[in-house]
């Protein structure tokens, strides 16, 4: 059943991308939103997003339609990445993994600048899904070499939880 599903969305969006011209010459995001606000669920978001980034990244996409290919080819292993490592860390949640067309606001990526507006997105919701949201782009491979100043602020907010837990 959930094979028949994963096959139903991936079809979905395949389409939608191909019907709508303007859609396909958009970016694929990544978009991660956390169970809630607190500390550990926003550090917990950092941790998924890196897991998510080193598995994407191995695919070195060189185009939208190679990356929504590794992405749709490996929804499940994807989601299975996400809830092996919220089980490694002992949340009391599980993570769910959409695709679709979503509504984002304008992002400055300091050399491109995204508008706001509707792409097309690998979505993950930990837990209650009621969190601080964070997303890049997938493709091009933006957010896989990310600005070091976003990273190092995912960092920072780890450190700060891990300190709280010592």
């Amino acid at each position: 059943m959930k094979k028949i599903f994963l096959f139903l969305c991936t079809a979905v969006f395949l389409l939608s991308a191909y019907f709508c011209g303007k859609e396909a010459e958009k970016p694929l995001r990544l978009h991660i939103i956390a169970n809630s606000d607190s500390t550990e669920d926003q550090a917990m978001k950092f941790i998924i997003r890196d897991e998510i980034l080193r598995f994407i990244g191995k695919s070195e996409p060189k185009s939208k339609e190679e990356a929504e290919l590794f992405v749709f080819r490996n929804m499940t292993e994807i989601e299975e990445i996400v809830n092996k490592t919220l089980a490694k860390h002992d949340t009391a949640y599980f993570g769910k993994l959409e695709t679709g067309i979503f509504a984002f606001p304008e992002k400055d990526y300091g050399e491109k600048i995204y508008p706001a507006g509707d792409y097309e997105a690998i979505r993950i919701i930990l837990g209650e899904g009621k969190g601080q949201n964070w997303w890049c782009v997938v493709f091009p491979p933006l957010c896989l070499s990310a600005d070091a100043a976003e990273y190092r602020w995912g960092f920072l907010e780890l450190i700060s939880y891990l300190e709280t837990q010592l």
